[in-house]
């Protein structure tokens, strides 16, 4: 989303105190944030979710942690994996956007651990002895930026475009016009019921003091 209208910000606020009057920029004015929001949906739970807001627009900005695919494994198991992606990447909605965030660090503290508490916990000499062998080696080769921790993480939006008929300022109402116009025509009817098709769908918002980063 680009920067947020005139009629979007609150404006610049004069906080007055017994030493000194100063004149502050909400950081609301700095981002789209409206909402974090927490949605419950066929069968996942409480998936979260951020939630932007432009003039009537909505967009709910979702974060998913990927394993990623083995470089190892045999090609009779990784061609049925392309073939899902790529039938995944076929259903991501015009205009929406999928971004891919891969991260790569010289740390081993998880698997220190886990080593620690299998050490602790072992009954057996030998068993503590390889356990610890592992630890060590471990920590040389984190030392020596051989072994690193990787991460794939995929960011995808979902929009909300404002309408004539959907202009409302509660982002819940407003998605469920928005999944009425849709389902009208889908179908054609114009009675329905529309916990029918929401009977799976809970959002809860959380209206923060936002004190981060900006997800523009």
């Amino acid at each position: 989303m680009n920067k947020k209208t005139t009629a979007d910000k609150l404006g610049t606020k004069t906080i007055e105190t017994k030493a000194v009057a100063k004149r502050l920029t909400p950081f609301e004015d700095l981002v789209h944030l409206a909402a974090i929001g927490r949605i419950s949906l066929a069968g996942r739970q409480d998936i979260g979710a951020i939630i932007l807001k432009k003039k009537d627009s909505f967009q709910i900005k979702f974060c998913f942690e990927c394993k990623g695919i083995h470089p190892s494994l045999p090609d009779e198991q990784v061609y049925p994996i392309f073939v899902g992606i790529e039938a995944g990447l076929k259903e991501l909605p015009k205009g929406e956007l999928l971004t891919l965030h891969m991260g790569s660090f010289t740390d081993d503290f998880d698997r220190q651990q886990t080593l620690k508490m299998i050490e602790e916990n072992c009954t057996q000499d030998e068993l503590k002895l390889l356990a610890r062998s592992e630890r060590l080696r471990i920590r040389e080769l984190t030392k020596q930026g051989i072994r690193k921790t990787k991460f794939l993480r995929l960011y995808c939006t979902y929009t909300v475009e404002g309408a004539e008929e959907t202009k409302t300022t509660d982002f819940v109402e407003k998605l469920m016009l928005q999944g009425q116009k849709t389902w009208h025509q889908f179908t054609g009817k114009k009675n329905y019921e529309i916990c029918r098709i929401f009977r799976h769908f809970r959002v809860a918002e959380y209206r923060a003091n936002c004190s981060g980063n900006s997800f523009d």
